[in-house]
């Protein structure tokens, strides 16, 4: 299916969702707006060419959305900031980046990531990314027959989707453990439980896996 695939696949399953994907090398001359340019003049080559890429990616999904060519600037915190009526979120891997963006009127807060489909470096990090009730959910689903690698990985990636995607709005920093999320693998649909005192938002996600990738999204209203 590759990179391609798997971005169509999730958004025509993400009504109202734009999704667009670019695969590039460091040779790659990737079209940048100037104003975007001088926030990232201080970033390392490699960092440069991933922000760049996403960027591209972020336009790209501003006008199959119907919106005119702006720059996307970040916030201190390295957000992106949309055009006013619009949400998105963008995702970087070295040689390939993704973005997705949506109107508002559509859904409220909206998060993207992108993984590759591979064991986590170091065992402690499942632990801390997974609860002891993810633990347990990931291993009785048996993901082998759907073509996962990495159980724990699909779990982060779903989880940096629901935090790009609520974060700016609450501004709270949350934790891995601060919720939980119940994945279904037929329909490639994953619900996220909120634990603590965490602001309840209302987010579903979707997720695809294939050809070494993940990608999953999150979108909802708060």
């Amino acid at each position: 299916m590759g990179l391609c695939g798997l971005v169509h696949a999730l958004a025509a399953r993400t009504s109202g969702v734009y999704i667009q994907h670019l695969e590039y090398t460091a040779a790659s001359a990737i079209e940048a707006d100037p104003a975007e340019i001088e926030w990232a003049r201080d970033m390392i080559p490699s960092r440069r060419a991933q922000f760049a890429a996403g960027r591209w990616c972020a336009r790209a999904a501003l006008r199959a959305l119907g919106r005119d060519r702006c720059p996307i600037p970040a916030d201190r915190g390295g957000v992106p900031v949309w055009p006013e009526g619009v949400v998105g979120s963008i995702s970087h891997k070295p040689g390939a980046s993704v973005a997705a963006v949506a109107a508002t009127a559509t859904c409220c807060v909206l998060g993207l990531d992108l993984e590759l489909d591979e064991p986590l470096d170091d065992c402690a990090i499942a632990d801390v990314v997974l609860t002891h009730t993810e633990s347990r959910h990931v291993r009785e689903i048996g993901w082998g027959r759907w073509g996962l690698a990495s159980p724990a990985t699909l779990v982060l990636c779903a989880k940096e989707a629901v935090y790009k995607a609520v974060y700016p709005s609450v501004r709270i920093e949350f934790d891995w453990d601060d919720l939980e999320l119940r994945f279904d693998p037929p329909s490639r649909c994953f619900s996220v439980v909120w634990l603590g005192e965490m602001p309840h938002v209302d987010v579903r996600g979707a997720f695809e896996i294939g050809d070494g990738w993940l990608l999953a999204a999150a979108l909802g209203n708060q």
